[in-house]
């Protein structure tokens, strides 16, 4: 499913207008997105829980000798919960 049609189910499903949905979802997102940022994790109960994971900094050597240097980056990742990747599996 996309940003779209999550969307329009939404709105459809619970009778509001899609920019009243629409800006809501929106706040939703600049929410998670922050506590992320700020607290390094977060948890949704009964769907699974985000956290960062700081990647080392790296050294890539190509064919010809040339090496390039990979300065340290921070990575989202997703768990899910264990019922629901249960379901997932029937």
């Amino acid at each position: 499913m996309v940003y779209s049609e999550l969307v329009k189910k939404i709105a459809k499903e619970n009778n509001l207008p899609i920019t009243k949905t629409k800006e809501i979802l929106k706040y939703l997102v600049e929410q998670l997105r922050e506590s992320v940022n700020n607290d390094g994790k977060l948890t949704i109960y009964d769907f699974g829980s985000f956290r960062t994971s700081l990647h080392s900094e790296k050294i890539m050597h190509s064919p010809d000798g040339v090496e390039r240097f990979i300065p340290p980056s921070f990575a989202i990742l997703f768990k899910l919960n264990k019922k629901n990747e249960n379901l997932l599996n029937k």
